[in-house]
């Protein structure tokens, strides 16, 4: 079983053992992720209310949350509050080749990502001499994500995971 470090949850790695490394951590997050995804490959999408999923919403554009739309909801329900409402059955194929765009940048900024499909925590702890200005090397890293991608994503930073998401979700969308 790997070590974790008691501060930021990441793993510790040989030879960081007994530094005192000041914690940082970087929640990034791809803003309605299936749906923006959705909306990119078919530009007639844009601006309507979109959802993806079957059954019930897995994820849904900005312009269905605008009408109470959110992930977890049946579809009939969305349907009923959104009779507008573009509902695709998703590719899954497509949605982890983007996340894989992002990972791929991710792991360009720190060697310890952590991966889910649609978000990553990036280990940031000992870059100060890279990244003297955090908030700025994180507006480049969402640029970089958007210039690969043409999705936007949510950053934020924090001593710990559970902070670095908060902060995100804090300054949604985008």
């Amino acid at each position: 079983m790997t070590n974790r470090c008691s501060l930021c949850c990441f793993p510790d790695p040989e030879g960081w053992k007994g530094t005192l490394m000041r914690p940082l951590v970087l929640h990034i997050d791809i803003d309605a992720f299936f749906a923006s995804v959705e909306q990119l490959r078919n530009p007639r999408l844009a601006n309507h209310p979109v959802a993806v999923g079957s059954g019930v919403i897995a994820s849904c554009s900005y312009e269905a949350r605008q009408h109470g739309l959110h992930a977890g909801m049946p579809l009939g329900k969305a349907l009923r509050r959104c009779p507008s409402l573009i509902i695709i059955r998703g590719h899954e194929a497509v949605y982890r080749c983007y996340a894989a765009r992002l990972f791929e940048i991710c792991h360009r900024w720190s060697p310890l990502v952590e991966e889910h499909l649609d978000e990553a925590y990036c280990d940031l702890s000992g870059t100060e001499r890279l990244y003297p200005e955090p908030e700025k090397s994180v507006t480049q890293l969402r640029q970089e994500v958007a210039s690969a991608t043409g999705l936007t994503v949510t950053a934020g930073l924090g001593r710990n995971r559970m902070f670095a998401r908060l902060i995100g979700k804090f300054h949604k969308p985008d």
